[in-house]
């Protein structure tokens, strides 16, 4: 499906001094509990409504590849006590570059601080959602998230690629719908080459999906907009971006 698509990977490029192409972002969820024996396994038996996110693309003032990541997790829980919320896991770095991951915040749909914890596990930033509380029904977890480094080169096309995961192969549950939404900063849009492409499935799958490629929103003159949208998402199955400079 992806050039490096797994469970809990990124990766990231060396430090150029043009926006450089980047790596697949991966990530997963499990139910959060605070019990300190092992976790039933009917805690995984819930469901994803939807995974969105916007992707803003740019570059810094020594020309490291930046990205500020808002994603929005729609779990739907059953209406009994079973789930306390969900553990996010975010790439710190790939071969051994920094992405250096930085959380802003985290929210509920309505823009209410939803309490999480921080911890570093692996070279990955968990992001553990929730309280002791029991949550039921509908719940929403917006999570914004910096990063750099994020984009790379390779050598099988000759471009710069952002290359980069969104729900991440490591999900137990089902997506009724996932989307991304690529900003792309003005300053950057000129090294745009047009090759782009989205791929969905379980690591290894070759399957396509479609992307578009707009003039982005007035807030960003001069910007261009990505899109890649599809539904039906199994469980371990992800969306992928990529985009070519």
């Amino acid at each position: 499906m992806t050039r490096f698509l797994r469970l809990f990977a990124a990766f990231a490029a060396p430090l150029l001094t043009v926006l450089v192409l980047g790596a697949p972002l991966s990530a997963s969820a499990q139910s959060a509990s605070t019990q300190s024996q092992a976790t039933p396994a009917g805690v995984q038996d819930f469901s994803f409504t939807s995974y969105s996110a916007d992707y803003y693309l740019g570059r810094d003032a020594a020309g490291h590849s930046t990205l500020r990541t808002v994603e929005t997790l729609v779990a739907k829980f059953p209406n009994f006590d079973q789930n306390r919320g969900i553990i996010r896991a975010i790439p710190n770095d790939y071969d051994g570059v920094p992405l250096h991951t930085t959380v802003a915040s985290v929210t509920d749909a309505g823009g209410a601080p939803v309490h999480f914890e921080v911890s570093d596990n692996g070279g990955f930033t968990e992001l553990a959602l929730g309280t002791d509380d029991y949550v039921h029904g509908k719940q929403s977890y917006v999570i914004s998230y910096t990063q750099q480094n994020v984009v790379r080169a390779f050598a099988d096309t000759g471009d710069d690629e952002l290359y980069w995961d969104t729900n991440g192969t490591g999900f137990a549950q089902p997506f009724g719908n996932v989307t991304a939404r690529v900003h792309v900063d003005p300053a950057v849009v000129e090294f745009l080459t047009g090759n782009n492409a989205c791929y969905r499935g379980a690591q290894g799958s070759t399957d396509t999906c479609e992307i578009s490629q707009a003039a982005d929103d007035p807030a960003a003159p001069g910007g261009k907009l990505l899109t890649a949208q599809t539904s039906g998402i199994g469980a371990n199955v992800n969306l992928t971006v990529a985009i070519g400079f």
